[in-house]
């Protein structure tokens, strides 16, 4: 649940103050790792003003997480430098001996493989990555779009079985990857990472059974609108009443995500940009009119 910051140091602190690591005025689990850094607030939270960094500041996760009991952020609680698993060691990252690794992938890399054995389970520390499946005729449909924090393939991991998507960077991006028999082996000795995975998989089912009713009957612009609103609430920024997407997504990507043609994608971001709906900037898009997106998702 989010909640707000009440804290008598931070009310005395105007919009552009800092506030030091040794004033944290909240009590979050990686403070002493990450520190506290003032970031802007995110569109499903603009009364936060300030997160913890843990993501880009720190090591990286596997895909555990807990909520900050002030900024009600989710953050990633305990890494893996090693089998052994130890709290805290994940300070610093993996070492040459352990089997964790840094992974770093260019835009259109491909992180995971359909078809390709389940063997390795890969979370998101930088960047995002667009999900995807292939049909026989070599098209692709679009999935959804993973962000950090969020591990990749973990069902099949799981199985141990073969990927059944794709997972391209549709920035640069890095990954921990943690080979399955260190993930097997963590989850037989932590039962509650295990159903913290499970609700990982159940959340993206839940997902995936709202896309194939959006993918079936609604309107293209109802899905992209469905579309940019997802990304307002997993990565957009406030910025001047506005949200900041800083995904750069290009037009096939879209069009891949919303089930449609490159073509239709380009005379409809098109037309959004000239009625001041989604504009597009460098790097990504503005909304200036979530509300339509509003309406336009339910028509």
């Amino acid at each position: 649940m989010m909640t707000s910051l009440s804290s008598p140091v931070a009310a005395q602190l105007g919009p552009r103050d800092e506030l030091p690591s040794r004033q944290t005025p909240w009590n979050c689990g990686w403070a002493h790792v990450a520190g506290t850094v003032r970031t802007a607030p995110t569109a499903d939270a603009p009364g936060v003003l300030w997160s913890c960094r843990i993501r880009e500041r720190a090591a990286a996760p596997l895909f555990t997480r807990e909520e900050c009991r002030a900024c009600g952020r989710w953050c990633p609680r305990e890494g893996i430098v090693s089998a052994d698993w130890t709290s805290g060691a994940c300070a610093s990252p993996p070492s040459s001996a352990s089997p964790i690794r840094h992974v770093h992938y260019r835009r259109g890399s491909p992180i995971i493989q359909e078809g390709a054995p389940a063997d390795v389970l890969y979370t998101i520390l930088s960047g995002t990555a667009k999900l995807f499946k292939l049909t026989s005729s070599g098209s692709a449909i679009g999935i959804g779009i993973s962000v950090p924090g969020s591990p990749l393939g973990a069902e099949w991991i799981l199985e141990g079985s073969s990927f059944a998507t794709m997972a391209v960077a549709l920035e640069g991006t890095t990954c921990i990857a943690a080979p399955r028999h260190v993930v097997v082996s963590l989850l037989d000795r932590h039962p509650l990472l295990l159903r913290e995975l499970l609700c990982e998989i159940s959340q993206r089912e839940r997902y995936l059974m709202g896309r194939i009713a959006e993918l079936g009957g609604a309107r293209v612009e109802a899905r992209f609108a469905h579309l940019f609103l997802e990304l307002a609430v997993r990565v957009g920024v406030r910025e001047h009443g506005q949200i900041v997407i800083r995904t750069p997504l290009l037009r096939q990507d879209l069009a891949d995500l919303a089930g449609t043609t490159v073509e239709t994608s380009i005379r409809l971001m098109s037309r959004w940009n000239k009625q001041g709906i989604v504009t597009t900037r460098a790097g990504g898009f503005v909304i200036r009119d979530r509300t339509t997106l509003e309406h336009l998702r339910r028509s």
